[in-house]
């Protein structure tokens, strides 16, 4: 039930029916524009995966309004997606008083180590958008 990886988390969040791929959006502005339509019109709005970016890497997309729902964060906690929002809230407060630091595991071999650029770094080459119009520039987080 908990996801090992970015990706399962992805094909989880579709099985619920909440994501939303949206090819093609250009990274300047429109992103920004576009989720701001979004975050008025719905109230828990879907998981949105902007993928195919013009002129950005195509094995790269930007992922936004990850956790804007109880099921999507009983995904992330390991928690059965249809529990309420009172029960969640009851066990993500019982694992609180509970949580333990986990040691990091260093690996050799990982998907995270799939994308490795460590010479001619372009950042132009990363789909960073710029979200809104008096934004001094682009901006990742």
């Amino acid at each position: 039930m908990f996801s090992q990886d970015l990706r399962e988390w992805v094909r989880g969040v579709e099985e619920l029916g909440q994501l939303r791929r949206i090819p093609g959006i250009p990274w300047d502005l429109e992103i920004g524009g576009l989720m701001e339509l979004i975050l008025e019109k719905e109230k828990f709005p879907p998981a949105l995966l902007f993928e195919k970016i013009p002129d950005k890497r195509d094995d790269m997309s930007i992922l936004c309004t990850q956790l804007d729902s109880v099921e999507r964060l009983a995904l992330t906690m390991g928690v059965r997606p249809e529990i309420g929002v009172r029960d969640f809230i009851q066990l993500w407060r019982r694992r609180l008083k509970q949580l333990q630091p986990v040691e990091p595991e260093f690996v050799k071999d990982a998907p995270i180590l799939e994308n490795i650029v460590e010479k001619d770094i372009n950042l132009d080459a990363f789909p960073i958008p710029r979200w809104h119009e008096l934004d001094g520039g682009r901006y990742i987080g």
